[in-house]
C-alpha cells in the first residue's frame, strides 16, 4: 500500500492516532488511499528515507602538452560498465586546444556528461541530469580529478552530548540546499557521532538541511557534533541520485487524480510486517527552491512515529532509522 501525506497537524497525534498498539495515519492526501490500521505487535520493521537532491559529477581532465603523445581515458555509465573510451593523438606541433576541444566534442557526443573547453591544459566533465555518477579511469597521458563544488567551513555549534543537538554548520560560502550530502573534512577537535551511536575524529559525511533562509547555514541529519572546532576544516559536495522527487512520488502512488506537489521533495517512511505486507508513507518534507526549509509542523509527524516505534512502546518492534548516509 503506497500513500501521500501533504500536510502535517501541530496537535500530537492529530494525524497519526495511536491507540491501544494500533497507528492509525488519518491525514492522507486527496486521491491517494487511506491506510489501513497497523498493528504494533505486527510490525517487523520501520525505515525511514529522508529526500536527496541530484548532484552531479564534476571530474576535471588534465595533461601535459606534447608533441605526437597519446591521450587515452575511459569514460564509465552510472552502471558501473558501460564504457566509451576516448583516444587521440596531438601532431607534430601540439596544441593545448586542440586536446581540449578534441575530449569536449568525445565527451558531449556520448550523452554521459556535458564539455566545454575554453583555455590551458584542463577541461571539467559535468554529469549530465538524471546520469549523476559517471567515473572516469585508465588514464594515459592525462589525469582525472574531482572538482565536486567545495568551500571552507567557518564554524560548528556543537551539541553538549550524543543526540542533544545535531551540529549546525556555517560556510564561508556556497550554496547547500536540503537534501544534498557533503563530507566535511579537516574538523580538528569536533567528534562526529551518528543516530546510532558511531563516532568519527574530524571528518564526516551526512545529508544536510537548511533551518532558516541562509544559504550558508545548515545542520547535519542525524549526526551530533561534540567539542571544539579549530583547523582549517573543508566541505565537499558528494555526487549522488534524487530520492524522494516529486515525479516519482506521483509515479509511485500512481492514482488518478493525485499529483505531488512539485515544489517540494518527500521523504519515505517504509513499515514492514512479519506478514510481508509493506506500507510506504510518502512525507512533503522540504521546498525544491529557497528558503528549502521543511514542511510545516511535519516534526510534530516524526515525534508522533518516534513514540509509537520507541522501547517503552514497542511490544518487540524491530526498529531501523535510515535517516541519512552512514558516518565515515
Amino acid at each position: 500500500m503506497i500513500t501521500a501525506l501533504e500536510t502535517f497537524s501541530n496537535t500530537s497525534n492529530a494525524d497519526t492516532n495511536i491507540q491501544n498498539g494500533v497507528l492509525a495515519i488519518d491525514n492522507n492526501a486527496a486521491n491517494t488511499p487511506t491506510p489501513s490500521p497497523i498493528v504494533r505487535s505486527e510490525i517487523a520493521s520501520i525505515v525511514t528515507q529522508k529526500s536527496l537532491v541530484e548532484t552531479p559529477s564534476v571530474i576535471r581532465i588534465s595533461w601535459t602538452l606534447a608533441n605526437s603523445t597519446t591521450y587515452q581515458f575511459q569514460l564509465i555509465e552510472p552502471n558501473g560498465y558501460t564504457e566509451y573510451n576516448f583516444y587521440y593523438v596531438s601532431d607534430a606541433s601540439a596544441l593545448d586546444s586542440e586536446v581540449g576541444n578534441a575530449i569536449a566534442n568525445f565527451v558531449n557526443a556520448t550523452g554521459v556528461a556535458t564539455a566545454t573547453y575554453s583555455t590551458g591544459s584542463s577541461i571539467d566533465l559535468t554529469a549530465v541530469a538524471g546520469k549523476p555518477l559517471f567515473t572516469v579511469q585508465a588514464m594515459v597521458g592525462c589525469t582525472a580529478a574531482s572538482q565536486m563544488p567545495q568551500v571552507n567551513l567557518t564554524s560548528i555549534v556543537a551539541g553538549v552530548s550524543p543526540g542533544t543537538f545535531e551540529g549546525t554548520v556555517v560556510a564561508a560560502s556556497g550554496t547547500f540546499v536540503t537534501g544534498e550530502t557533503v563530507t566535511i573534512a579537516g574538523a580538528t577537535g569536533i567528534t562526529f557521532v551518528d543516530q546510532f551511536g558511531n563516532t568519527t575524529s574530524g571528518t564526516v559525511t551526512a545529508r544536510i538541511y537548511r533551518f532558516n533562509a541562509t544559504a550558508t547555514n545548515f545542520k547535519l541529519s542525524d549526526i551530533t557534533a561534540i567539542g571544539t572546532l579549530s583547523g582549517s576544516p573543508t566541505i565537499t559536495k558528494v555526487a549522488q541520485n534524487s530520492f524522494g522527487t516529486a515525479a516519482q512520488v506521483t509515479s509511485e502512488v500512481n492514482r488518478a487524480g493525485y499529483t505531488a506537489n512539485a515544489l517540494s521533495n518527500y521523504d519515505r517512511i517504509r513499515i514492514t510486517t512479519k506478514s510481508d505486507n509493506v506500507f510506504d508513507f510518502w512525507l512533503r518534507a522540504s521546498l525544491v527552491a529557497s528558503p528549502y526549509t521543511a514542511t510545516t509542523d511535519l516534526s510534530v509527524f516524526y515525534l508522533d512515529m518516534g513514540a509509537f516505534q520507541s522501547s517503552t512502546a514497542s511490544n518487540n518492534v524491530t526498529s531501523a532509522k535510515v535517516l541519512s548516509l552512514p558516518i565515515s
